[in-house]
């Protein structure tokens, strides 16, 4: 091979080093451009996402209905023994009794005024429930609504997975957790049938308490 020969080959190997260069280059530029269009993409979404978040916040919380004062609403006790709702103080006042878990009354809504005033910590706490979400929005308890189990969530609390079971009980107010435990009570005490006691263990291990214990007519009697 002459020198010029090889003076050429060197020069076309550098040409091509040259092109093979840019293209990566070029290939880099335009990866750089998509990675920017991504971030933006994915920035827009993200304000979408918080903007739609914020209007159904606003939209929810800010909803405000003028209930009339003598408007029924349906007030359903959380309690598995006898529970005595009244206006006033002292058991003074209007008396609503509700003799058992489920059991449901209309209560006139300036009457509920006075009961949730009276017995705060009860509606609080879930002893009773409010089938009425604007009435629960007027009475300032929709942050202690987002979290209490109304009935159905209490008397279905056992078709859940253990794990499930474990948490709904764990986050539930000690009021709706004695009415989870007095109800499993009576249902064994009246036979089990359809009561899976692995699940009740799974209870039983939470709350401290051998659910299945307390059920026996042997412990009854103790206690009598």
């Amino acid at each position: 091979m002459t020198k010029k020969e090889d003076v050429k080959k060197t020069k076309d190997v550098e040409v091509k080093q040259s092109k093979v260069e840019q293209e990566l280059q070029n290939t880099k530029n335009e990866l750089e451009e998509i990675k920017k269009m991504l971030q933006t993409m994915a920035l827009n979404k993200n304000d979408l996402t918080i903007k739609n978040e914020v209007e159904v916040q606003e939209n929810e919380y800010d909803e405000y209905v003028d209930i009339p004062a003598n408007k029924y609403i349906k007030v359903i006790s959380l309690t598995n023994h006898q529970l005595v709702l009244t206006t006033q103080p002292n058991g003074q006042g209007k008396s609503y009794i509700f003799n058992r878990f489920g059991d449901a009354r209309n209560i006139i809504f300036s009457d509920l005024q006075d009961v949730v005033h009276n017995q705060e910590r009860f509606a609080r706490e879930g002893k009773f429930y409010i089938a009425d979400k604007h009435a629960i929005r007027v009475l300032g308890l929709e942050l202690e609504y987002d979290k209490l189990l109304d009935r159905k969530g209490i008397e279905s609390i056992l078709t859940f997975d253990n794990e499930t079971i474990s948490s709904i009980f764990s986050s539930a107010t000690i009021a709706q957790k004695e009415a989870i435990v007095s109800l499993l009570v009576g249902k064994i005490k009246m036979g089990g049938e359809n009561i899976d006691l692995n699940k009740v263990d799974v209870i039983s291990r939470v709350c401290g308490k051998n659910i299945i214990e307390m059920a026996r007519p042997e412990k009854e009697e103790i206690e009598e």
